[in-house]
């Protein structure tokens, strides 16, 4: 059983990374995920909730019907609901609210006194709806009681109390500790008692059935502060210029503290580009996917592919790139060097095929549901989706246009859109750092490519040489033969049938050819 759990802004762009990794085929069978974040109104949070919602839904429809080893939407993910532990349960909380400061003073002085000393009253007055502001030592207090009698918790302890063997459960975490979510509640859940060692865990004192990994996420951007005006300005906020300091305090307590870690990966990137304009929280605070992001999901991929039974522990692993562009070499994938060079030739395959596939949907394979079917002049739509049934009459049954069939291939339309921004962002262009994929020929601004005015778009994604095969040969390859299940609903055979079509597109225009073998594939727990 695999969990991931995301902590604050950073932890929910992880996850978001995370899911399109698992709808390309790249991840574990089955992942369920929750998010800790008190600001559930984070612009970044909302994205990831919604990108989840969408992911569920095409699955449902696609993945469940298809042929076993069918990479699109392979992970089955489950979430509980709700899906995010905001920690409090009501709104306007502060610090003093939480811990009943004012009856402190009357009920014990003492840790009235305390609480004083070791809390300014900014700290104590602030409201904490939009998370800890850089504070993580408030954060820390109201995490480490968390309601077991109810979700995501309640859910997460039912599955931890049904495993029966050591290291049945794989956890993951993932958070900044640069900031103030993700830096108290990595170490908080890192703690014995809460997680690995928590009664129900506890096989006996020195066995557990979680095994426990996460990913601490060090500086990777900046952001402008000249938007913190007006109020906003004397409120509690964290900024780039602090971020060296909190992460010198953070490191030198994960190098003190006996924390219950069984694997830890630490990813950064001094290069800090920008995110975007600062925000302290709320909506507003929606940052523009990063390749480090991407780095700190594949360590939840490494740690939850691990063969049963493997925990590498009291080993040191490093990865990094060689001068300033990061591209597929680049990419930090195992801790197994065996597996290196095969898993990454799988990720690049799949996440080619990925693009490939969305694009072609979103350019060419939705809008053709606009056309009536007996307009459509394409072999392949005649033969799996409007065949004769007789002299003068054909089989609609199997048309895709059919209401409920249309509302499955629009939510796996609103997945490929959200698939391209998120792969279009990595790139900062050909004078960024990234060199994965193409910005400018996955979107024109904020809009697809045309592929009727840009047919060599489709061959060029990749920023290394191809055979820039264009998108009349993608259309050649709808009309090959391709086997399907039988189980599939014309919405799922629609979508399979592109996303084959862009496998054997991506295959032999980029050279990204099957690896022998089945390294780097799903894990089944």
């Amino acid at each position: 059983m695999n969990y991931y759990i995301g902590i604050g802004g950073t932890g929910a762009r992880v996850a978001e990374s995370l899911l399109h990794l698992c709808a390309a085929g790249y991840g574990p069978n089955r992942l369920k995920l929750f998010i800790i974040d008190p600001d559930e109104g984070n612009g970044n949070l909302s994205r990831t909730k919604e990108l989840i919602a969408r992911y569920q839904t095409a699955r449902r429809h696609l993945q469940d019907q298809a042929a076993p080893g069918f990479p699109l939407f392979a992970t089955e993910i489950s979430t509980p609901d709700p899906l995010v532990w905001s920690i409090f349960e009501h709104g306007n909380t502060r610090l003093a609210d939480y811990i009943n400061y004012a009856n402190l003073k009357s009920a014990d002085r003492p840790l009235h006194d305390l609480a004083g000393l070791l809390f300014t009253q900014a700290e104590l007055r602030e409201q904490l709806d939009e998370g800890f502001r850089g504070h993580p030592s408030i954060g820390a207090v109201v995490m480490a009681e968390p309601d077991e009698d109810a979700d995501p918790w309640r859910s997460f302890w039912t599955d931890v109390e049904k495993a029966q063997k050591p290291g049945d459960v794989r956890v993951f975490l993932a958070g900044s500790i640069f900031g103030g979510t993700g830096a108290a509640g990595v170490p908080t859940f890192g703690a014995p008692e809460m997680i690995k060692f928590h009664p129900r865990a506890k096989i006996d004192d020195a066995t557990s059935k979680v095994q426990l990994g996460a990913c601490l996420v060090l500086p990777y951007f900046t952001f402008d502060t000249a938007g913190a005006t007006g109020p906003e300005a004397q409120r509690l906020f964290v900024t780039a210029a602090d971020f060296p300091i909190a992460t010198k305090a953070a490191l030198q307590f994960y190098n003190e503290k006996d924390l219950a870690y069984d694997q830890l990966y630490l990813v950064g990137d001094s290069l800090a580009q920008s995110v975007g304009d600062f925000s302290p929280g709320s909506a507003k605070q929606e940052n523009r996917p990063h390749y480090v992001e991407l780095a700190a999901a594949l360590a939840a991929e490494d740690f939850l592919l691990q063969p049963e039974g493997e925990n590498p522990s009291g080993r040191y692993y490093i990865a990094g790139r060689r001068g300033k562009e990061v591209g597929w070499q680049s990419l930090p994938l195992t801790h197994d060097a065996e597996q290196v060079t095969a898993r990454r030739d799988l990720l690049k395959r799949r996440l080619v095929a990925m693009a490939t596939f969305a694009y072609a949907f979103l350019e060419f394979g939705y809008p053709l549901l606009d056309t009536p079917p007996g307009d459509v002049d394409y072999a392949w739509h005649e033969d799996h989706f409007y065949p004769k049934k007789g002299v003068f009459r054909r089989d609609e049954s199997r048309d895709p246009r059919q209401p409920e069939q249309k509302a499955v291939l629009t939510a796996v339309k609103e997945y490929s859109e959200r698939f391209l921004a998120w792969a279009a962002a990595l790139d900062e262009g050909a004078d960024g750092p990234v060199a994965l994929l193409n910005r400018s020929r996955l979107l024109n601004g904020g809009d697809t490519v045309d592929h009727e005015q840009e047919l060599a778009a489709i061959g060029t994604f990749l920023r290394e040489s191809s055979k820039e095969l264009d998108f009349n040969h993608f259309k050649n390859l709808l009309d090959q033969p391709t086997t399907l299940s039988d189980r599939l609903s014309p919405a799922g055979k629609y979508a399979g049938l592109f996303y084959e079509a862009a496998r054997r597109f991506a295959e032999e225009n980029y050279a990204v050819t099957p690896t022998p073998g089945r390294a780097g594939a799903t894990a089944d727990r």
